[in-house]
């Protein structure tokens, strides 16, 4: 009788375990995923048009050393996050010219 008494003694507490475990386990939150920062607005020269008009150029307007007449750019980020106060990068592209891969954008 003694050892049956101990046997369900011992399911009883196995089961008060189990119901009690999934309790406790609520308060286990796992993330996972990516922090990405907020994009800066762009304004450009004053607009919010983020394109250049360099004209038509021909290839007789670059110099040996692939460059032409240069055009100032003035660019304004606003609305940054301030984890981004150490630098942003830009990058330029164009689609490369037929007749000479040195310059970009032009056809």
């Amino acid at each position: 009788m003694a050892k049956r008494q101990a046997l369900l003694h011992g399911a009883a507490c196995i089961l008060c375990g189990a119901l009690i475990l999934p309790v406790s386990a609520a308060d286990n939150l796992h993330f996972s995923g990516s922090l990405v920062a907020s994009p800066c607005t762009l304004t450009m020269q004053g607009t919010g048009i983020a394109e250049v008009d360099f004209s038509s150029l021909d290839s007789s307007d670059f110099t040996p050393d692939g460059q032409s007449a240069r055009k100032p750019l003035v660019f304004e980020l606003t609305d940054c996050d301030s984890a981004l106060s150490n630098g942003v990068q830009v990058t330029f592209t164009g689609t490369e010219s037929d007749r000479n891969a040195r310059y970009p954008g032009h056809r």
